[in-house]
């Protein structure tokens, strides 16, 4: 469920929802395609949201990410394992009781107006060991994957009882301490009488437990310090981490008694959000002035990437996610990883850095090879437009193109509108081809490489179905021979992949707009993929559709008894138009999904320049030989209208330099 799903379908839906509904709905379907087959796998190859610039050293541990989840969202291995493919660094899972804590209430308030949630005033969840299960599994799971991703694990009394609270928390500790790179204590629940005596104690005794592991891996302790905290309890929490092992606090939890909902008045409710930031941020301030030598978590209503930074330049070292993925959608956490390392001195990321690539580098193999099928394609178009028929065709089928009209009236003007489609669609693909290599790969962005990479192997593939359709084209065979070697050299000769960056920084309307524009292509690649395959099959075994014979006023069987090379010359034509649309809509798909990001103007001349001369050449051609059947054009009316909506819609946000 990617921003481009999430802000302009599935959000709208799901808020139509009850909050919890929403809730169990999104993360069971989440979770439960994380423990299919190639799940995780399909997960990241539609977000591709892992992060991509270099990892921050704390406590002696890398966080890939300064961004992770925070409590009360996952406690299950399917959900714990799909989250970690959304750009996090890290998950905090919690609050955890040592038995299980049922809501008296199934609601979760959602209040849009103020950007904020609402939740019972308990540790709810499903007891410590059930998520110790969960979390063991999914971490096996991601170690199988070579996924790195740090776990955190909220711990939270039930008794009131000092003593109680002492034995509780210590077993807490010890079952999770092998899990878990960090342990936060929650002390939201503490008794409100517990002062510093107490609250040296508790951290002590937890502390005690996991220094007794004697293990250089041994989890680092934190304090959760609540938004609703006043001034002297902070300060309590502060003086007794100084005098024990607490290596950093955790500022969240949100608040009580803020905007309590009308539909339930006797009970008590935490606040995220919005509303909550502000005190955030006062607590993150104080707690680094206070003792800057600790790590400090801050969250608390960050819901688009300038929040983020007002927490980092607050003094925060890490953040933590909650409403934000509800209101701004999964990526949240991959847009603050961008906007962050656009902020530490990156520029536009349409902006070319000539002196960071040489001519030895795979860009330019590959726009060799685009130059080459750009070439081949007009090529094609031409043939279409003109004899349609060449030498060697000519003389395998052993007639004439001056003798074609007397077999069918249609069937010349069938094959140059199936040669000049081809064209077109090609001409258009090569566009993709050359701009992507020039701008992308050129600028060292690991998605177009990837683009690159994929696309092209599926046109190469493409040529062999010849093997099912039975006729070898010595032309096309001759194109694939030239460019081969410029494939290959820039395969092997990838380069060194940079951080990927992006000005963005509010939900602005240009980015809720941008992820509709985004949205359209990513459709029109997927159709362009899925039509390309089923056209090839078509091509390769039917070779007509109904709309084909009514045009020509004819039989397969007819077509078939004019020679035994008639069929395979049009299926020549048809499986290769399909295999062209497999390579387009690769490049197409691709690109949409991984090349979005504000300021990136030249993906929108891409994506316009590349739509023109398949659009032409499939709507010109079609008008021109009279085969206007409406069923047999509608996917391109759907697609042409897609593509105009797409190019309204993301004109803003992609031609745009920030905000």
């Amino acid at each position: 469920m990617p921003d481009w799903s999430y802000i302009p379908v599935f959000k709208p839906l799901l808020f139509r929802l009850p909050g919890r509904k929403a809730r169990d709905l999104t993360l069971s379907a989440t979770g439960g395609f994380s423990n299919l087959p190639m799940g995780t796998n399909i997960l990241n190859l539609i977000g591709h949201m892992r992060p991509t610039q270099p990892p921050l050293r704390l406590l002696d541990v890398d966080w890939v990410s300064r961004v992770g989840l925070g409590t009360g969202l996952v406690f299950d291995s399917g959900s714990i394992v799909a989250f970690a493919q959304f750009g996090l660094g890290f998950i905090e899972i919690g609050p955890i009781t040592v038995s299980p804590v049922i809501p008296s209430s199934k609601e979760i308030y959602r209040d849009q107006s103020s950007t904020s949630l609402r939740y019972l005033n308990i540790p709810e969840n499903p007891g410590a060991d059930l998520v110790s299960r969960e979390l063991d599994k999914a971490r096996r799971k991601l170690a199988t994957e070579n996924h790195s991703i740090n776990f955190g694990v909220r711990i939270a009394n039930q008794s009131l009882d000092l003593e109680n609270t002492l034995v509780e928390l210590q077993k807490l500790a010890k079952q999770f301490a092998a899990n878990a790179t960090f342990i936060t204590i929650d002390t939201r629940w503490f008794h409100e009488s517990w002062g510093s005596e107490e609250l040296t104690k508790i951290f002590s005794a937890v502390s005690g437990v996991l220094q007794g592991k004697q293990s250089p891996s041994a989890a680092s302790l934190f304090v959760l310090v609540s938004p609703s905290e006043g001034e002297r309890k902070i300060d309590e929490i502060v003086s007794s981490a100084t005098k024990t092992s607490i290596q950093g606090f955790v500022v969240g939890g949100g608040m009580v008694g803020e905007i309590q909902p009308v539909q339930a008045p006797n009970e008590t409710y935490r606040v995220f959000g919005k509303p909550v930031k502000s005190r955030s941020i006062e607590i993150v301030k104080k707690l680094k002035g206070m003792s800057p030598e600790k790590i400090v978590i801050g969250s608390g209503g960050i819901i688009e990437p300038l929040d983020a930074l007002d927490f980092i330049e607050s003094g925060a070292d890490l953040l933590q996610l909650h409403s934000g993925l509800v209101f701004s959608g999964p990526g949240l956490g991959k847009r603050i990883n961008e906007f962050l390392t656009f902020r530490s001195g990156g520029t536009i990321p349409s902006t070319l850095n000539l002196s960071v690539t040489t001519l030895t580098e795979g860009w330019l193999s590959f726009t060799v090879v685009a130059t080459g099928l750009i070439i081949a394609a007009v090529s094609v178009i031409c043939v279409g437009l003109t004899r349609v028929l060449l030498p060697y065709d000519e003389a395998y089928l052993g007639v004439t193109m001056s003798k074609i009209p007397d077999i069918n009236p249609h069937l010349l003007q069938f094959m140059s509108h199936d040669r000049v489609t081809l064209g077109g669609t090609s001409l258009s693909g090569a566009v993709l081809f050359f701009l992507v290599a020039f701008f992308g790969v050129r600028n060292r962005h690991r998605w177009a490489y990837t683009t690159e990479v994929a696309g092209l192997t599926a046109g190469f593939m493409a040529f062999f179905l010849y093997l099912g359709f039975k006729y070898f084209d010595p032309l096309h065979a001759l194109v694939c021979v030239l460019v081969l070697p410029f494939f290959i050299w820039g395969v092997t000769h990838r380069p060194q992949f940079v951080a990927e960056q992006s000005p963005n920084s509010t939900n602005s309307v240009a980015w809720k707009n941008g992820m509709i524009g985004q949205l359209m292509f990513v459709m029109i690649g997927a159709g362009l993929l899925t039509a390309g395959i089923t056209i090839a099959c078509v091509g390769c075994s039917t070779i007509f559709v109904n709309e084909d014979l009514l045009y020509m006023g004819t039989t397969r069987s007819q077509l078939e008894n004019v020679g035994p090379h008639m069929l395979p010359l049009i299926a020549h034509d048809r499986a290769s138009f399909g295999g062209c649309l497999w390579a387009v809509g690769t490049v197409e798909l691709l690109t949409s999904m991984y090349g979005f990001r504000q300021g990136n103007r030249w993906i929108w001349w891409a994506l316009l320049l590349g739509g023109l001369p398949g659009f032409f050449a499939v709507f010109g051609i079609h008008f021109a030989i009279g085969y206007t059947h409406v069923m047999h054009l509608l996917p391109a009316y759907i697609a042409l209208i897609m593509y105009l909506v797409g190019l309204y819609c993301s004109y803003d946000y992609l031609c745009s330099e920030g905000n």
